[in-house]
């Protein structure tokens, strides 16, 4: 149910949706307040994979900010840690190629799905 667990982990899989952002708001709808979602995905896998299968998105970090592209290289870009402000705050950074992303929920966060008005 909502708001039920500490911290929520994806590694490697949010960026196989037909909506990353989604995706994350989803698993943010789950984590209690003050509680984290936890991201950790290959940098810019859909270029990489040459947008194959379901390698549709791209992920990155830019100035500190969580930026997701796509689908596929004509795609929109959405900074990620904009989009989600009203309901947590975004750390970003690059690890060794990869993406690190920690989403602290805020506390007493009131219900918002649906209101990040994406395609993403």
């Amino acid at each position: 149910g909502d708001c039920s667990f500490d911290i929520v982990h994806g590694q490697n899989c949010i960026d196989h949706t037909a909506s990353p952002l989604k995706a994350i708001q989803q698993m943010l709808s789950v984590t209690k307040h003050d509680g984290f979602v936890v991201l950790y995905h290959a940098e810019n896998e859909g270029k990489t994979e040459s947008y194959k299968q379901l390698h549709k998105w791209d992920f990155t970090c830019e100035k500190g900010h969580f930026v997701i592209r796509g689908p596929g290289p004509s795609g929109d870009s959405v900074d990620a840690t904009d989009a989600l402000a009203a309901v947590g705050s975004v750390e970003c950074s690059l690890d060794d190629g990869a993406v690190l992303v920690a989403i602290r929920k805020h506390p007493q966060t009131r219900p918002w799905y649906g209101t990040v008005s994406s395609n993403v």
